[in-house]
């Protein structure tokens, strides 16, 4: 009889350390998400950031600046900059959102991807564009994914598999796909818009690749 009483005791704390740590955790989610929402909403352009310190591409880099080589085609390779701290509005210009092609959600088969899917675009690259530059996804508070289409398979007429591993569920009507188009993933929430909250930009001139 004690027993069974010291066990429910047991049972009843351990239910309500459950709900504190739960409450805890929703309310620090709500906190942080609107810190960053004020943050997001205030945020300037990359191109509206004053600085003098621009290198040779016109970037200034910040800690955690990726750079990266899409290779389109065999003779053709776009060198892209994510996350940058700014860029000179001499040398970079705002991509055009008429070449941006929202395709739908999904991701891998991972279970965090099945609990919350990503975004997924297309970018139809112009010939003349020598260099591309993501800003960072702001919402999520991550990075875009970049990626040249080697592989695509339809599995319906709304469901397509990309590089034998990126399943996406479409929105409307695929495309024509040819060797100039990335794939651009924007992260699980949708107010990381492509072109929009998350800036593209490209220059026309020759760009000082990285190794």
């Amino acid at each position: 009889m004690k027993t069974n009483r010291v066990v429910l005791i047991l049972i009843v704390l351990s239910f309500i350390s459950i709900s504190f740590l739960i409450f805890w955790q929703i309310n620090s989610w709500q906190v942080k998400d609107a810190k960053r929402v004020k943050f997001c909403s205030n945020a300037k352009s990359l191109t509206a950031i004053a600085t003098d310190k621009y290198d040779a591409n016109g970037v200034k880099y910040r800690g955690g600046t990726l750079f990266r080589k899409l290779s389109l085609q065999s003779d053709r390779t776009i060198p892209v900059v994510i996350f940058p701290q700014s860029l000179s509005a001499k040398v970079w210009l705002k991509f055009p959102q008429s070449s941006i092609y929202y395709l739908g959600r999904g991701g891998d088969k991972s279970w965090q991807e099945w609990l919350s899917s990503d975004h997924f675009y297309l970018l139809a690259i112009p010939p003349q564009v020598k260099g591309l530059a993501f800003s960072r996804l702001c919402y999520r508070n991550g990075d875009v994914g970049v990626q040249t289409i080697q592989k695509l398979e339809k599995l319906s007429p709304q469901k397509i598999v990309i590089n034998q591993n990126i399943d996406i569920s479409l929105t409307a009507p695929l495309p024509q796909i040819n060797s100039s188009h990335i794939l651009v993933n924007a992260g699980s929430d949708r107010r990381d818009i492509l072109g929009g909250k998350t800036e593209v930009y490209f220059t026309t001139e020759d760009m000082v690749v990285k190794n």
